[in-house]
């Protein structure tokens, strides 16, 4: 798998299957990145993708700019993820 980040997402791929986004803008002449949407493929949810991509997004973010923002919906997409495993 690849992540790709352009202007305003960063996609992560499987090949040429696009398997997660997370859409952002930025704000402050570009010293603010503010997420909008994150979105994980059907076929690949319950594997913890979500969390892969919003930590790279993190660390990608944080060696462009100092100030970053993550919308409530990023984290409560992540709580729904966590609450949906299945512990052993």
């Amino acid at each position: 798998m690849n992540y790709i980040w352009n202007n305003d997402t960063l996609s992560l791929h499987d090949g040429d299957t696009l398997v997660a986004e997370i859409g952002f803008s930025t704000i402050d002449d570009g010293n603010t990145y503010v997420v909008e949407r994150t979105w994980v493929s059907d076929a690949y949810r319950g594997q913890g993708i979500a969390g892969k991509i919003t930590t790279t997004f993190i660390y990608k973010s944080k060696k462009k700019v100092k100030n970053y923002y993550l919308f409530a919906h990023i984290l409560i997409n992540l709580c729904k993820n966590i609450l949906s495993m299945q512990i052993y």
